[in-house]
């Protein structure tokens, strides 16, 4: 049996194969290892597979915030724990994105769900990514970042009185709840892009359709823009974000000259076909 997980900070899939090629799929939370502690990491997965009943030779991880030596150990210490008959693969999550988008061609691999990121893939590892800064400094095209400037537009009372009126309606959002979220309690790139939702019901506002693109602006320019030779690639685009926002992100993409390839909602079943004949 193999395991494959592809993980970001709001949510994680979960595939199990079997050697007859059966497979069982799984939902977890996000685990993304600056926000989850190991032991909670622990107790997620065995909630969900109960690891000691599965006969797991291979597991490949890909999961956000697994970008550095150190928080790819922890992961790895952590599914060590849980598997330990089993050869364990700890990648970060764009390059999960790159192999379900490209499988073993090269191209130009994007990420808009929670977060973005963009990368340039040579058909096995990623050859140059873009800068990453995260939900705080970062993150444009994402969704922590849309939920941001809704929120932020919100509480400077520059919303239009129309979509301010359904706002308030949905959320009986106040100041302080606001800034409790975002400041001091877990997991407030998921707060911020809970709001998401609210975003694609409203996308054709021009308010909403115009907040979109600025932020599709950004990522364009801050992220596919700075990779070496962009424009010699399509760009293929996995996550939520991509997919929910389709239509506006090839406009957008169309008016900066660019060539749109794949768009994905989820990597899992990439990954799948990158990892076995399926």
């Amino acid at each position: 049996m193999i395991l494959i997980a592809d993980s970001g900070s709001t949510k994680t899939d979960w595939v199990l194969i079997d050697k007859n090629n059966q497979k069982q799929y799984f939902k977890t939370q996000g685990l993304n290892p600056y926000f989850v502690k190991s032991e909670d990491f622990i107790k997620v997965v065995s909630d969900a597979l109960n690891p000691s009943d599965l006969d797991i030779q291979h597991v490949f991880y890909y999961g956000s915030g697994c970008g550095t030596d150190s928080k790819r150990s922890e992961v790895e210490n952590s599914l060590n724990q849980l598997f330990a008959h089993a050869k364990i693969q700890v990648e970060h999550d764009l390059l999960g994105a790159a192999r379900a988008l490209c499988l073993h061609k090269k191209g130009l691999a994007c990420i808009l769900g929670t977060g973005s990121h963009a990368c340039l893939y040579n058909g096995t590892e990623i050859i140059e990514e873009a800068i990453s800064l995260g939900f705080i400094l970062g993150d444009e095209g994402g969704g922590s970042h849309l939920g941001k400037q809704l929120v932020t537009a919100y509480l400077y009372n520059e919303l239009p009185d129309d979509l301010l009126e359904k706002f308030v309606k949905e959320f009986q959002p106040d100041k302080a709840s606001i800034l409790e979220n975002v400041y001091r309690k877990s997991f407030p790139n998921r707060y911020l892009a809970s709001y998401v939702p609210f975003l694609v019901q409203h996308k054709g506002h021009k308010y909403v359709s115009h907040l979109v693109s600025q932020s599709f602006d950004l990522f364009i320019s801050r992220h596919i823009k700075t990779l070496y030779n962009y424009q010699d690639f399509e760009v293929n685009f996995v996550g939520s974000v991509a997919f929910v926002f389709e239509s506006l992100l090839r406009k957008k993409m169309e008016q900066h000259g660019l060539k749109v390839g794949d768009i994905m909602n989820k990597p899992i079943d990439g990954l799948i076909r990158s990892h076995t004949k399926a």
